[in-house]
């Protein structure tokens, strides 16, 4: 079929139009762009550790942090483990009270998924979020730079491989109002591991990683702020044609210097505003061990203490943290 040079011209002005209303242009081989990131600003999200696991339970632990901030959360973060059907009740609620979904789902085996063993879960899924129809953000086999998790994660080519396989196939579902999140730990950008995991831009539409500040509570752990916990993942992630979103972030009390948590909150807030390619940012609220360290608890409750609380109501006011979308 001969198009006329015309015509086609005026349809690359008509995508080009389309595209640039979303927010984000991606250059050449940057794959679909993400639709969700607001305009300006990052929106504030938690994942909320609730008192009770039943639907009534998680709501009211949503509902009660929002009351103690005195407005919305901009992100609900929902963990799946791999076997668990989702969405549920969790998205559509979330997404009614004007909060964008974030899910988190777990770690498989690589090895199974190249070999197409999970081609049906994976289908299932896709359906199941295309039918949700609502932009979405989904993440799979967070932290697969993890040591712990290497026996699933296979090396960086084995999950590129299944990673590109899972999202090649929410794609031909038609699920894409899903957006992928690559997130592994903040820490492997300065050593460089974390980028041998990345999938490449055709098939990722935000960058993440997941950063925590243990000390003093882990043994040898320095007291790191927000900055020096992030800053070499922001310096490899800005360069990408993508927003940035900090999956998971927390900090502990020092019980030698109160307040010394609430000043880190505030100062995360301080240098979200300085990058601008920040997106989203979602707090681990919960008390919680680790894969290496079962018998340990962190406490990264927003209120562990009554200053930290007030520092979370506090920058949930700021400006950098009421977007424009």
């Amino acid at each position: 079929m001969h198009l006329s040079r015309t015509w086609i011209a005026a349809v690359l002005v008509a995508v080009g139009l389309v595209i640039t209303s979303c927010g984000y242009v991606p250059r050449p081989g940057q794959g679909r762009p993400a639709k969700s990131p607001p305009r300006s600003g990052a929106l504030l999200g938690t994942y909320t550790e609730p008192s009770q696991q039943d639907r009534a339970g998680q709501q009211a632990a949503v509902l009660g942090l929002e009351r103690s901030m005195d407005r919305k959360l901009g992100i609900a973060h929902w963990f799946y483990p791999w076997g668990s059907g989702f969405p549920t009740w969790r998205e559509p609620w979330a997404q009614q009270g004007g909060r964008l979904n974030f899910i988190s789902w777990g770690h498989s085996s690589t090895a199974q998924m190249n070999a197409g063993a999970y081609d049906r879960v994976i289908d299932e899924r896709a359906r199941g979020l295309k039918a949700f129809g609502k932009p979405i953000l989904l993440q799979w086999f967070g932290e697969m730079d993890s040591g712990t998790l290497r026996h699933d994660a296979g090396s960086p080519a084995e999950f590129i491989r299944a990673w590109r396989r899972m999202y090649n196939r929410f794609t031909a579902v038609g699920a894409t109002n899903v957006e992928f999140v690559w997130c592994p730990n903040a820490w492997a950008f300065e050593t460089g591991a974390a980028q041998q995991w990345y999938p490449g831009d055709a098939y990722v539409q935000w960058t993440c990683a997941d950063g925590y500040n243990w000390a003093p509570a882990k043994p040898g752990a320095q007291w790191w702020s927000f900055e020096r916990t992030f800053r070499h993942f922001y310096a490899w992630a800005s360069k990408k044609n993508k927003p940035i979103i900090i999956g998971e972030v927390g900090a502990v009390e020092d019980p030698s210097q109160p307040g010394r948590k609430a000043a880190w909150i505030r100062d995360l807030a301080g240098t979200v505003r300085n990058w601008p390619k920040v997106k989203g940012v979602v707090w681990f609220d919960s008390i919680h061990n680790t894969r290496s360290e079962p018998n340990t608890n962190y406490d990264w409750r927003i209120g562990s203490s009554a200053s930290s609380r007030a520092a979370w109501k506090d920058i949930g006011w700021w400006q950098i943290f009421n977007p424009r979308r």
